[in-house]
């Protein structure tokens, strides 16, 4: 059965504005009418308000706390972007949990044959894939961008934004579906990814690092810890990862490095923060509770492992001249580079390719300076009295000039 309206007479009454309203609501209302009388039958398959001056933002994480801080971080540089355009911004983050290793493969494979508009009222197929929690999470939003980070979520992100018509963003190159699938891509260059137009290439990991995030995390350091104790010189950021199948670090490589730090601290009659990881071993971790527990000069002391501290590394990049990072993690030295006056690492013994490409170029720019750790201190000495230029890691302006092609 077919039911015919009157015909619908437009108000003009030479007030623009004032009849895009009335003319607008009145024609809701007619919806609404028929909505109510057979609800069965009402199916919106596209974005009604696809042009408001508000956007929502759904970040998909897997359980990988670096993944995390990079997907967070677009979604940041995204956030402020349109904020400067006066478009409002809610976002919300996911962690996807899938139910077993096949149910990550039958997404992908699900994502290789979705297409522009063939994944439309197909999100309850996702049901018997993910967790109850990360699936009703999902579905109960509608967002205007899609963030993910890590090569299994990267395909559920694909779906989930074409269910929604919505703009689709990656961080790192996706494994399981193709790059050129996504509207942008935020690929680091030790990714070896040849430049296109959905890709930004970016030096390191993108991170939160910004002057604002840093000035907020220089207020969280505890008050007892605030007052100088007389000393005068520079303030020394450790911050100490933990072992991967790559790279090991030692009681005998912590011992010497201990040695150099030490040894610089005093000379230069300076300060240290430190931070341990969850990944830590517990042997050095140990070891550094032995040498700065009560070492006068170390201002901060966190082990994660034993008291989780909010924002502990942001803390201590904010107030450090110098930041010594392990060489393990991109993300942490992405994350120095990008807030910290000087960034040192040291060489490891063994990387992957990926990995030393990464310090190769990060060095070649002069975001680095990787010293073997008994040069350490004479490292840190040189550049306190020297006082080369500083080179800034600035990731996130790459990323905002790409934003303007896709947004």
């Amino acid at each position: 059965r077919i039911i015919l309206e009157p015909p619908f007479e437009l108000q003009r009454t030479g007030d623009f504005k004032q009849d895009v309203f009335v003319n607008l609501q009145a024609l809701v209302r007619i919806f609404e009418k028929r909505i109510r009388a057979y609800p069965e039958e009402y199916l919106w398959s596209y974005k009604i308000w696809k042009y408001s001056r508000q956007k929502r933002v759904l970040v998909l994480v897997d359980s990988k706390t670096g993944h995390r801080r990079q997907a967070e971080a677009l979604a940041s540089v995204t956030a402020e972007y349109l904020e400067e355009k006066g478009i409002s911004v809610e976002s919300a983050t996911v962690e996807v949990k899938f139910k077993n290793r096949l149910s990550v493969l039958r997404c992908a494979f699900r994502a290789w044959f979705c297409g522009r508009y063939a994944c439309l009222g197909k999100l309850e197929s996702l049901k018997g894939l993910l967790s109850e929690d990360a699936y009703r999470a999902i579905v109960s939003r509608k967002p205007d961008i899609v963030i993910s980070c890590g090569s299994s979520v990267a395909p559920l992100a694909l779906i989930v934004s074409r269910e929604n018509l919505s703009t689709s963003m990656v961080v790192m190159r996706p494994s399981l579906v193709r790059a050129q699938e996504f509207d942008l891509c935020v690929i680091p260059c030790h990714d070896r990814v040849k430049p296109s137009k959905n890709t930004v290439v970016t030096f390191g990991a993108l991170n939160l690092m910004t002057p604002a995030y840093l000035k907020q995390a220089a207020s969280l350091l505890p008050d007892e810890h605030e007052a100088e104790g007389g000393f005068r010189g520079p303030v020394v950021g450790l911050l100490l990862g933990g072992e991967t199948k790559d790279f090991s670090f030692s009681e005998a490589d912590c011992a010497e490095l201990i040695i150099q730090l030490k040894g610089f601290l005093e000379e230069a009659d300076g300060r240290i923060l430190v931070t341990t990881s969850r990944r830590t071993s517990s042997a050095v971790e140990q070891k550094i509770k032995e040498s700065f527990g009560s070492y006068p000069r170390c201002r901060l002391l966190v082990i994660p492992n034993e008291k989780h501290v909010s924002h502990s590394a942001g803390t201590i990049l904010a107030h450090s001249t110098f930041a010594v990072v392990t060489p393990e993690s991109i993300s942490m030295l992405s994350e120095a580079a990008s807030s910290v006056p000087y960034v040192l690492t040291f060489r490891p013994q063994r990387l992957g390719r990926k990995h030393a490409l990464f310090l190769r170029r990060m060095q070649e720019a002069n975001f680095l300076r990787i010293p073997e750790i008994p040069d350490l201190g004479k490292e840190l000495k040189d550049l306190w009295q020297r006082r080369p230029p500083v080179s800034t890691l600035d990731d996130r302006s790459l990323v905002k000039q790409a934003l303007r092609r896709v947004l």
